[in-house]
């Protein structure tokens, strides 16, 4: 008999001294992830696709993602395609907690796992995370800038052009 899989999810909140507008244009933006969210070590542009290099026990793989945003809801989810054991799914939000307040909210979603290893996993991603939104709470209330979408980060939009070899200079 196999032993039973199961997907298993951590929350973490923490308030913000920003208004929600300030804590959502950073978690909307996911070419910043990789500067408050440890495992994530680039997002790039490949063909179209966002690719994310994610870092896992045995290092770093580069793996598929998808994003989506919604200013309205204050929304920005993302899922990564993990090599093995299927899909990692996060999901943000921010909430306005008055004018200059705000709270952000992480929630992760594993891929299925064996049940033994549930306990261990949530204490050390909960950990991990609460770091994170540290991380997070310090870019958005000291207002750091974004280093926005870096050339290595984006695909180029058409190749570049071959260079033509130099011509010789004729000698009079």
């Amino acid at each position: 008999m196999s032993e039973e899989h199961i997907v298993s999810s951590v929350t973490v909140a923490m308030e913000i001294e920003a208004p929600k507008e300030k804590a959502y244009a950073v978690s909307a933006d996911h070419f910043q992830l990789p500067r408050w969210a440890h495992p994530v070590q680039q997002v790039r542009m490949k063909d179209g696709r966002q690719e994310v290099d994610y870092l896992l026990p045995d290092g770093v793989v580069t793996c598929p993602s998808v994003g989506r945003v919604d200013a309205e809801l204050g929304t920005a989810d993302w899922t990564v395609e993990l090599p093995k054991g299927g899909p990692l799914k996060v999901f943000s939000r921010v909430l306005a907690l008055g004018e200059a307040r705000s709270v952000f909210m992480l929630t992760l979603l594993s891929p299925p796992m064996p049940r033994r290893r549930i306990k261990d996993a949530f204490m050390v991603v909960q950990k991990n995370l609460l770091k994170d939104l540290e991380k997070f709470k310090e870019i958005v209330e000291k207002g750091l800038p974004s280093p926005g979408p870096q050339p290595k980060n984006l695909a180029p939009a058409e190749p570049p052009a071959a260079k033509k070899p130099a011509k010789a200079k004729k000698k009079a």
